[in-house]
């Protein structure tokens, strides 16, 4: 892939490295992101929930009182690095990490 499709892709990376290569010189691109994710659900407290049941031939109805469990959806943050190594303006070799925060709720 050709460096200016990286750069209209992608557009302008976050800093420029300069490198030897075995053919000659080239430069690492780093484009680093952060962003949130969805990481699952964790209980947040409880609610106090009324269920009734059927009406007996006698008219009466059985109420039963409960807690139930509310939940949250959990995100974490994820800080995320791209290197790209541009040789004669092409791409040779790509790179991705993922750095993952601490979990929280909103």
């Amino acid at each position: 892939m050709p460096a200016s499709q990286v750069l209209t892709l992608l557009g302008e990376p976050k800093e420029k490295k300069p490198m030897k290569t075995a053919s000659g010189s080239g430069e690492i691109w780093i484009y680093l992101r952060t962003f949130e994710e969805g990481h699952g659900y964790v209980p947040a407290g409880t609610e106090t929930v009324q269920e009734f049941g059927p009406v007996s031939p006698t008219g009466a109805r059985t109420v039963t009182v409960r807690e139930q469990p509310i939940f949250k959806e959990q995100f974490r943050s994820v800080e995320e690095t791209t290197l790209i190594l541009i040789v004669a303006d092409q791409v040779v070799e790509w790179d991705r990490t993922r750095k993952l925060g601490q979990p929280f709720t909103r």
